[in-house]
Formats: C-alpha cells, sequence, structure tokens
C-alpha cells in the first residue's frame, strides 16, 4: 500500500500517477537510489529521444511477449537504437510463435499498460505463486522470464518508465544490479544503421538460390556476408550468469 500521504497528493492536479508512485516507493523500501524526470507520456521511441537528449543515460526498448500457447511471458530490454530479431528469439526459446502480450496480459503480469511496458513492471511479478494461474508459473515461481541486452547490463546509467510512460528513472549500474530482477543476459546484435531488414533479406534470399556454401562469399560483399552468417544461423546469443551470482527478481 502506498503512504496515506501519497494517496491525498494523487488527487491533486499535475501529480505523478499512482503506478509511479509504487514503483518509486519499492525502490525506496529497497535502498535504491535514483533520478525520476517527468515528460508528457511517450509512446514511441522517435517521441523519447526527444525528451531523452538532456537525460545522461543509456536508453531502452521493452517489448513483452507471450508464446503460442498463451501460458509463457517474456519480457526483453535492450539498447533503443538496437533493432530485436524476433524469429530468433522464438528459434531460441522453442515456444512456438511469439506474439505481443495484450494489454490485458500486460495489466496483469507486469501492471503496465501499452507503452509503458518496462524492466520496473518485475516489481509486480513477485510472490505471486499462491495467486497466480500455475499453468503459467516458471519452475522459479515468476510469470515472466527476463532478458537484459548485455549493454544495458554494463551501462554506467541506465533509464527505464516507472511503469508509466509520462516519467523516466535513472539508475547507476550498481543500483541497478541491486534491483535484482534479472534473471539472464540477452546479447542482442542489431543491425546497421544505414540497413534496411527487409531489403537485405532479399538480397541474401536472392543469392542463395542461385548459389550455395562458399559460393555466397564470393556473390555478395563481406559486410552482406557476415551479417548474413550472423542473423541467419542465430542473432541471439545467451550468457548465462555465474551460479551463485543469479540477480532474482
Amino acid at each position: 500500500m502506498l503512504p496515506e500521504v501519497w494517496m491525498t497528493l494523487l488527487k491533486a492536479d499535475n501529480m505523478p500517477s499512482e503506478k509511479i508512485l509504487r514503483t518509486l516507493s519499492w525502490l525506496d523500501a529497497h535502498g535504491i537510489r535514483y533520478e525520476v524526470h517527468y515528460h508528457p507520456p511517450l509512446f514511441t521511441i522517435e517521441e523519447a529521444l526527444a525528451y531523452w537528449k538532456d537525460i545522461d543515460s543509456t536508453h531502452c526498448k521493452n517489448l513483452f511477449f507471450r508464446n503460442h500457447k498463451g501460458n509463457r511471458h517474456y519480457l526483453v530490454s535492450f539498447e533503443c537504437h538496437k533493432n530485436l530479431d524476433i524469429h530468433s528469439l522464438e528459434h531460441l526459446l522453442h515456444q512456438g510463435k511469439l506474439s505481443f502480450a495484450s494489454p490485458e496480459r500486460m495489466e496483469r503480469c507486469l501492471g503496465v499498460s501499452p507503452g509503458s511496458v518496462c524492466a520496473f513492471g518485475l516489481i509486480n511479478d513477485i510472490d505471486i505463486a499462491s495467486t497466480a494461474d500455475p499453468k503459467e508459473l516458471f519452475d522459479n515461481g515468476h510469470r515472466v522470464k527476463y532478458f537484459l541486452d548485455s549493454d544495458l547490463r554494463d551501462a554506467d546509467r541506465v533509464s527505464f518508465h516507472p511503469c508509466d510512460n509520462s516519467a523516466s528513472v535513472v539508475l547507476s549500474h550498481d543500483m541497478f544490479m541491486r534491483v535484482r530482477i534479472t534473471r539472464r543476459v540477452l546479447s542482442v546484435l542489431h543491425l546497421h544503421p544505414d540497413w534496411d531488414e527487409d531489403e537485405v533479406f532479399r538480397k541474401v534470399q536472392d543469392v542463395f538460390r542461385k548459389g550455395k556454401g562458399t559460393d555466397i562469399a564470393r556473390k555478395i560483399d563481406r559486410e552482406l556476408y557476415d551479417y548474413f552468417k550472423l542473423h541467419w544461423l542465430d542473432i541471439i546469443k545467451l550468457e548465462d550468469v555465474e551460479p551463485g551470482k543469479e540477480f532474482e527478481h
């Protein structure tokens, strides 16, 4: 429960939302130091970059998926300029086709609405074993499995929405590691900024039809070939956390 004085303040105009205050209250209770920056609701990275430009931090994208059966949920956080190859993630997880979770699932699993998906939503995935559908739980008793981009893990400062896209919370590396909501590290290979993904794959497919094996290397430039090798086989590589050093959420 939020402190009574905060509940009173929520009724005032221009006050942070209950979700923001609840997130900040959780951080305070766990001794996590942070900066908070308020701004208009931001629904796209393009909108957000205009407000993030003066905030000294590594910023991120957060995507929330469900599996084909609807009984597994995955949250992925990665640096905001990167792209995620969802098909490779499907191959890695062996859970069939992944799709973006519905607003209902976002609220139920993370306590967030569209546009506000964030790592802090995992605060709402704690101590749920007695109330959640057992079919949705992983072996660790949580409903959401979290994957973190290694660039975010290693950043000096990182920012996330506090479960509401009208604010951004910045944490130092040490403080982020103390939040203890990460399970494994996700290393994402991102596209060259000048490449159009669909165009690249069309070129690769055209060349692949005309030749195979080392012939591909002779028919397309080296950079594109390297891209082909990495992305065709497995764009995503997971780095296991050392035993005994897991970050439990």
